[in-house]
């Protein structure tokens, strides 16, 4: 049985210990790299550390390879950011799912026409995955992106896209 990404534990444990075919090196450095947050922009190698149980100097090569490749710098050396190409990674997924460029005007159409955000999202893991969306130009709305994520139990989408899943599946996900 497959392993779920949101299982994924490279740091203390390693639940693909073992498999010839996993990479750790690059699971630790994916992580890094989800590490990064809107609400904390810049972190140093400590704190990702700390956040991601990923040892010091792990996570360092980590970010000396995102460095050189040009997903990340630190102006002071010390505070990672993540750098524009970094969007380069999304937009290959995006780009290829022909759903949201598709739904992109109708999504328009539609703010336009009840003057309310519209959005499209997947579910990703226990999480919804906004893909494309049409904000509103009303004066209080709420600010998503798309790429932004919330916990879909939370929202009416993710409760709409969790009532197609199975039963065992469903219980996992709120027992936990």
């Amino acid at each position: 049985m497959d392993k779920h990404p949101d299982d994924l534990l490279t740091g203390d444990g390693d639940p693909f210990k073992g498999d010839p075919n996993f990479m750790a090196s690059l699971a630790r450095g994916l992580e890094v790299i989800q590490a990064f947050t809107p609400q904390r922009p810049l972190l140093s190698i400590s704190q990702i550390s700390q956040k991601t149980g990923i040892p010091r100097a792990a996570v360092r090569r980590c970010l000396y390879t995102l460095s050189k490749l040009g997903f990340v710098y630190a102006e002071d050396g010390k505070n990672f950011q993540l750098r524009p190409r970094i969007l380069a990674l999304g937009h290959a997924w995006l780009a290829s799912t022909p759903l949201a460029r598709s739904a992109q005007p109708v999504l328009r159409h539609l703010s336009e026409m009840l003057n309310e955000s519209c959005s499209i999202a997947t579910l990703d893991g226990d999480d919804i995955l906004y893909i494309a969306r049409a904000s509103s130009s009303r004066i209080m709305t709420i600010d998503l992106d798309i790429g932004s994520r919330l916990p879909a139990w939370a929202t009416s989408m993710g409760r709409v896209l969790l009532s197609h899943q199975p039963e065992e599946k469903l219980n996992d996900m709120l027992a936990g």
